[in-house]
């Protein structure tokens, strides 16, 4: 890589070219320059009269010149170019340049350069330079000689490039256009920038506009003067669209061609030629005549224009609504649907909505991995033994999956036998053959075993609704309570042994001295000595007694309903617990009408205790073994999900039946379901669905990665083509008068172009004349004719026949250039540039994956001749002397642009005079679909 940065950094010798051009603007030989011979020859030079023909051809001629006398050379002060005929020849003012290294001689005796100096103003400067000659008494090292002779054409070129070069070595500042003709241009950042880009057909062309804007300087090879043609007319496109103008610099041979290529696009009149133009030559009025484009050409273009769009609009609609299928399976679908679509397999309906490409890539995945596990081939997926199966698939785990069924057969088999038994299953006829039976049973006998033994009329009293709350009795008991501790707050409990009525009638009495003793009784009782405060003695009595008032006189109902337990606040509360103990008992009767007092087993075992002890053992015992079943179910289910694997809904008999079952399963089963189980977990909830439809009508997995897919494609498209119904009709109308004015597209583009210059050309300001022309052309020969103009862009064609001075001069002339270089013509100097490689390949075919067309596809086609093939495209169809290049919209890639699509219309129409036809391949594909009727369910 070093090595080639090296070759890239000497393809230019700045140095040795700054060398050259030195020597090219200085005369070092005294004797060559021929005197004039009197003022009149001097006076007619200089005025641009005719000068006898002295035998020489050279085209530049300079006649003043200054000498430096230390160093014994002479600088020639400025040049002109001249123009011969048979008698002699005339000078051109036009292109008076000064000498940059005989300026910066003068410059150097602090003498000021004059500007704008050109025709008979000479001779005053001439004067003004011997003038400050003298007055700065330096005669003796700087003089003004004059005499005359003939340079080459080149000297030119050298006024030119001579600051550039000079600005290139003393200050190293180069302008980004020029870096690729001293290192590598390539910039990682902006390379990005310019590939994530989806520029679609014409790809390279595009990029390389890309370049051209980014590093102001890019290059195209190209093969064949068609491709030429065509990346020619698209960068034109591009400029004058942005109302620029672009200067064509050429070798002379291909100027004709050149010319003749614009020629056929009706431009030439925006051209203006730098070698066929002189001071004389009369340049034309900016202002057009309307009929320059007729309005028959304006209609057309219009017209044109409308179609495209309205194809355009229709295209991208019709994308809108089939798109989500192609982008779903981008390459794989055409070769998926010729294999598969008429395979006569079981399509399940599908809800595609919210569907993603993410989603199709993880299912097929899946169902890849699915072909290789036959084990669940044989059977409906339900019926597999493994169904509900949640354990990976280690042997480990079936090891450890092993031992807990057998664990689990053992305890099943030794609960059924106890249970069998057991008296409990005469709690009601239907037989407890399953673990939801036992469950009902178990929880039906734990309500019974909270029978305390309390009376059985209590069972009585809440059926007939005859239970009263005992809220009021427990509030009276509360009342006393709190009454009694704030009694003992003030009192000792001997206070107790005193009649509290007989106190509170006296101490009501108007009686001052029964008031006195009531008074002596209650602070003999008092717990503080000092208390003296005898009303509040006297009203924490009166609460008391109320309090014992109140609960006296509604005992008695209480112990007519409940007996002697509520004549205390802990019978009350048991009395209270009994109560809801009833009416828990006679809720859960509601669910269970068998669970009744009328129920044989109920009543005796609320009636004899001993009984209710054996069935309380018995349901004890059960109930352990029913733990170490629930023990082996809970282990059970750490391999199985519980929502599919249900046991408590199965028989005893069923589960013992499937114990038995995978107890003999292999490994490889129970290895092959696990692993698809898990696989399943991280696939889309549709292909879920889908595998649960399957279980649902019975059908065995056998085909599924057939059949899914198959199904996802034809959901997708009977929902594009529902949504393109509408528009679908319309869309035939307007495909149809767009193939039919793809036939005159030349004329429409040609007409186009000519359009849009007209536009560039009455809008632009003019600066020089010569850029008030959108296009320039310039042949090598003739470089030494440019004045100091800059255009928008300069495109130098086949550099390798530039010297380098003309190649670095022509750089100056453009803010950027594009390099045209034809294949066989390598141009090393140029190769720091990114080189885009142009030819029919990389165009357009290199886009499209012709390999995914199988021939049979065109049998479906409604034509009626073969598909032909040539160079220009490999599938063409000709009718009525017109030929269509067949365009399958299969071989795309799918996110390529509509528009860029019909450029490349536009281009085959008019470089290779095909018709562009693009037609939907999965639609012929799908159709053949619609003659089958597949299967709807399992059977």
């Amino acid at each position: 890589m070093e090595q080639n940065h090296k070759a890239i950094e000497n393809h230019l010798d700045f140095p040795k070219m700054f060398q050259e051009i030195k020597l090219r603007l200085r005369t070092e030989n005294f004797d060559s320059l021929i005197p004039f011979e009197s003022e009149r020859m001097v006076s007619d030079l200089l005025s641009g009269g005719k000068i006898l023909y002295t035998g020489k051809k050279d085209k530049v001629i300079a006649f003043v010149y200054v000498e430096d006398k230390e160093n014994h050379c002479l600088y020639p002060l400025f040049f002109l170019p001249v123009r011969y005929d048979s008698q002699g020849f005339f000078l051109e003012h036009l292109f008076l340049r000064f000498n940059p290294l005989a300026i910066q001689f003068i410059k150097g005796f602090g003498i000021q350069e004059k500007e704008n100096i050109s025709g008979k103003m000479i001779f005053s400067y001439l004067s003004f330079l011997e003038e400050q000659i003298q007055g700065k008494l330096i005669s003796d090292r700087i003089g003004i000689r004059y005499g005359y002779r003939f340079y080459h054409d080149r000297v030119m070129i050298c006024l030119n490039l001579y600051p550039l070069l000079n600005q290139f070595l003393m200050d190293n500042k180069v302008e980004k256009k020029y870096l690729g003709l001293i290192k590598e241009v390539k910039e990682e950042e902006v390379e990005k920038q310019i590939e994530s880009e989806n520029v679609g057909c014409f790809v390279k062309i595009n990029r390389a506009k890309k370049r051209l804007s980014l590093y102001e300087a890019t290059k195209i090879s190209y093969q064949g003067r068609d491709v030429l043609k065509g990346t020619f007319y698209s960068f034109l496109n591009s400029f004058f669209s942005h109302g620029e103008n672009v200067l064509l610099i050429v070798p002379d041979a291909e100027k004709e061609a050149v010319i003749q290529t614009l020629q056929k696009r009706k431009l030439t009149p925006y051209l203006f030629d730098y070698e066929n133009y002189s001071e004389e030559k009369e340049i034309p009025d900016c202002s057009f005549d309307e009929d320059v484009i007729s309005f028959q050409e304006k209609e057309n273009i219009e017209s044109f224009d409308q179609c495209q769009e309205r194809f355009l609009s229709f295209i991208e609609k019709r994308d809108e609504c089939y798109k989500p299928l192609t982008r779903l399976f981008d390459d794989s679908l055409y070769s998926f649907l010729q294999e598969h679509v008429l395979d006569d397999v079981y399509l399940p309906p599908l809800d595609i909505q919210d569907y993603q490409k993410e989603d199709l890539e993880k299912d097929l995945e899946v169902l890849a991995s699915l072909k290789e596990k036959k084990t669940l081939f044989a059977r409906p997926l339900d019926q597999n033994p493994f169904y509900g199966l949640t354990s990976s698939s280690e042997r480990e785990n079936y090891d450890a999956f092993l031992s807990v069924i057998q664990a689990f057969q053992e305890r099943l088999s030794t609960f059924m036998d106890v249970l069998s038994k057991s008296k409990i299953f005469t709690v009601n006829e239907e037989k407890i053959d399953s673990f939801e039976k036992v469950e009902q049973i178990l929880s039906a006998y734990h309500i019974l075993s909270g029978y305390n033994g309390f009376p059985r009329k209590y069972f009585r009293l809440a059926e007939e609704n005859q239970a009263e709350s005992l809220y009021e009795l427990k509030r009276s008991y509360q009342s006393l309570s709190s009454a009694k501790m704030t009694l003992e707050q003030i009192f000792t409990k001997e206070i107790y042994k005193e009649d509290f009525t007989s106190l509170l009638s006296m101490a009501h009495s108007d009686k001052f001295f029964q008031k006195l003793k009531v008074k002596r009784i209650l602070f003999r009782y008092r717990k503080n000595p000092k208390n003296k405060r005898f009303n509040l003695m006297i009203e924490v009595l009166e609460i008391h007694q109320r309090a014992k008032d109140h609960l006296e006189e509604i005992l008695p109902q209480y112990r007519e309903i409940y007996g002697e337990n509520v004549n205390t606040m802990n019978g009350v509360v048991e009395i209270e617990s009994n109560i809801k103990y009833v009416n828990h008992f006679h809720s859960y009767f509601k669910d269970h009408p068998t669970f009744s007092l009328s129920n044989p087993f109920i009543k005796r075992y609320l009636k004899e205790k001993d009984f209710r002890l054996l069935i309380n053992k018995e349901t004890e015992e059960i109930s352990s073994l029913y733990e170490k079943v629930e023990e082996s179910i809970l282990l059970f289910y750490q391999f199985f999900s519980q929502k599919l694997r249900d046991l408590s809904s199965m028989t005893f008999e069923e589960v013992k039946f499937l114990l038995d079952k995978l107890s003999s399963e292999s490994y490889e089963s129970f290895e092959q379901y696990s692993s698809f189980k898990l696989e399943l977990d991280s696939s889309s909830l549709l292909l879920q669905m889908t595998i649960r439809n399957y279980v649902r009508k019975g059908i065995p997995l056998d085909g599924i990665e057939i059949s899914y897919p198959l199904s996802i494609i034809l959901s997708f498209y009977e929902k594009g083509e529902e949504k393109f119904k509408p528009y679908h009709d319309s869309y035939l109308s307007v495909r149809s008068e767009y193939y039919q004015r793809m036939r005159n597209i030349e004329k429409v583009e040609s007409s186009r172009q000519v359009l849009n210059l007209i536009e560039v050309f009455q809008k632009k300001e003019k600066r020089e004349r010569e850029l008030s022309y959108p296009i320039g052309i310039c042949p090598i020969s003739s470089l030494w004719r440019m004045p100091d103009v800059v255009y928008d862009h300069v495109i130098l064609f086949d550099t390798g026949f530039f010297n380098s001075i003309e190649l670095l001069t022509s750089y100056q002339f453009g803010k950027d250039v594009l390099i045209l270089n034809d294949r066989t013509l390598y141009d090393i100097r140029t190769q720091g540039y990114h080189e885009t490689l142009l030819n029919k390949e990389v165009m357009y075919r290199g886009l499209f994956h012709y390999e995914r067309v199988d021939k049979s596809l065109f049998d479906v086609l409604p034509l009626h001749a073969e598909i032909q093939s040539d160079d220009r495209y490999p599938y063409i169809y000709t009718e009525n002397d017109t030929s269509f290049a067949l365009l399958p919209d299969i071989i795309l890639d799918h996110n390529q642009d509509n528009r860029y699509l019909l450029e490349l219309s536009m281009f085959l129409s008019r470089e290779e005079h095909l018709v562009l036809v693009i037609f939907d391949t999965i639609s012929l594909i799908l159709g053949k679909r619609k003659t089958i009727t597949p299967k709807d369910d399992g059977k």
